[in-house]
């Protein structure tokens, strides 16, 4: 079981690599996993947003856990999402994922049909963490499922024991720093968006999920450890050299993962295919990602 009180650092959002055919492109699972293990991550989360979970076919889905998790071999905790479009479907991707073998679940609320009140929140999140014996993590990320976790809602989950944290990407400040102050040994608060990371490590939040973690987990790492450090100076080059790699997301003009997975082709680490109806980066998008890779060469 995981401990709560040891739930931190970096927990990078793995993406899917894919065939031309939309399947788990396996070899490239495994070398991103490896490039993460080796950048000295603390966690990874797979089935995430930037896995592309809700495009990808069931089997793929589950293949791409089960990659993720026999990769990992215990050497960090694997936390797997169990995003679905109701409640009844999320406490079906929690059972498989129990029986995949992951650590914790994370869950965010159904998409399409809104879920406005917090009651509607708390019945969600606690018919998903009682489906199993994990841990679960709320994800919040409004921009996705049209809905704030109500951080009435959120208080009323932390008296479930195996509630142990959330993730919010909905770069709120405000919001995020009332999650903090919420947070305890057995609940930990974690920043998903990049641009937040390092103000949020030095207000004491307990780690990052960053997506263009993917990419460069080793200076994700540093940050971390800078920010943990209170090593100000290194904190602000390690935060403008992280944003100066986020731009990578913004430089496809489509949905960014194909920015991403294509910087991860160029590292040489796997395939740089989508799920449609993503595209892949245009010609001149593809010399620009080209370009900003070889700036981080050394955070490669």
């Amino acid at each position: 079981m995981l401990d709560p009180t040891h739930l931190k650092g970096v927990i990078p959002p793995i993406a899917t690599p894919l065939t031309a055919e939309e399947k788990v492109d396996e070899q490239g699972m495994r070398r991103l996993v490896s490039h993460l293990l080796t950048g000295g991550v603390h966690g990874i989360f797979a089935a995430g947003t930037t896995g592309e979970f809700a495009l990808l076919r069931d089997e793929e889905r589950r293949r791409a856990v089960e990659i993720v998790i026999a990769a990992v071999a215990g050497k960090v905790p694997v936390f797997v999402g169990v995003g679905d479009s109701s409640t009844a479907r999320a406490v079906l991707r929690a059972e498989e994922a129990k029986t995949l073998g992951a650590d914790a679940l994370v869950a965010i609320l159904p998409y399409y049909q809104p879920t406005p009140t917090p009651d509607e929140m708390v019945t969600h999140f606690e018919a998903v963490v009682k489906a199993t014996d994990l841990p679960l993590m709320p994800y919040n990320i409004p921009q996705r499922v049209k809905n704030v976790i109500h951080l009435d809602a959120v208080a009323r989950l932390i008296e479930h024991d195996r509630v142990v944290g959330i993730k919010d990407s909905s770069e709120d400040p405000y919001y995020f720093h009332r999650l903090t102050l919420m947070e305890s040994a057995s609940f930990r608060v974690f920043q998903g968006g990049e641009a937040l990371a390092a103000g949020s490590l030095l207000m004491g939040c307990h780690g990052i999920v960053p997506g263009i973690g993917n990419l460069v987990p080793r200076l994700c790492v540093r940050l971390y450890e800078a920010a943990q450090a209170s090593d100000l100076e290194a904190v602000r080059t390690l935060h403008h050299d992280l944003m100066e790699i986020n731009r990578i997301w913004w430089l496809d003009g489509t949905s960014g993962i194909g920015a991403l997975k294509w910087a991860l082709h160029l590292a040489e680490i796997c395939q740089p295919h989508v799920a449609r109806p993503q595209a892949e980066p245009s010609t001149s998008a593809r010399a620009r990602i080209e370009g900003e890779v070889k700036k981080i060469r050394n955070y490669l």
